[in-house]
């Protein structure tokens, strides 16, 4: 709230007038893992009795969410803030659907890792190991 209160004492009142803009490097990365659905001691072992599927999930600076929020004259690599959000939006539906199991049956375990590419677009890799036991 402080930055607010000090955007208006200054006189500012357009939102384009505050802040600054950020570039990521290359190198920056989140890993964000998902082991809900294994038993603890199972863990470490799924692919040993189970199928799995390796997907790449790219962001597109050209998905109506982001062409629609930015501005006139703006660049989507300008809106690092824009792109992720609509990355983390669309990637926590896919996340969604694959447990929900229409898309490859049922589940047992989803692994992910976001990355950010040089020219800022973030993409995740993805493994999902599917409930397929060997009887």
């Amino acid at each position: 709230m402080q930055g607010v209160f000090d955007a208006i004492e200054k006189g500012v009142t357009e939102s384009d007038q505050i802040g600054k803009k950020t570039l990521l490097p290359s190198s920056r990365r989140l890993q964000t893992i998902c082991y809900t659905k294994l038993p603890r001691w199972d863990r470490y072992l799924p692919c040993v009795w189970t199928s799995y599927l390796f997907v790449t999930f790219t962001c597109n600076p050209k998905w109506k969410e982001i062409v629609d929020t930015i501005k006139q004259g703006e660049q989507p690599s300008d809106r690092p803030d824009i792109i992720v959000r609509v990355f983390h939006m669309k990637l926590q539906e896919l996340i969604e659907d694959i447990w929900s199991g229409q898309l490859f049956g049922p589940i047992l375990a989803i692994l992910y890792s976001i990355e950010f590419q040089k020219r800022g677009l973030p993409h995740v890799h993805i493994i999902i190991w599917i409930d397929k036991k060997i009887s």
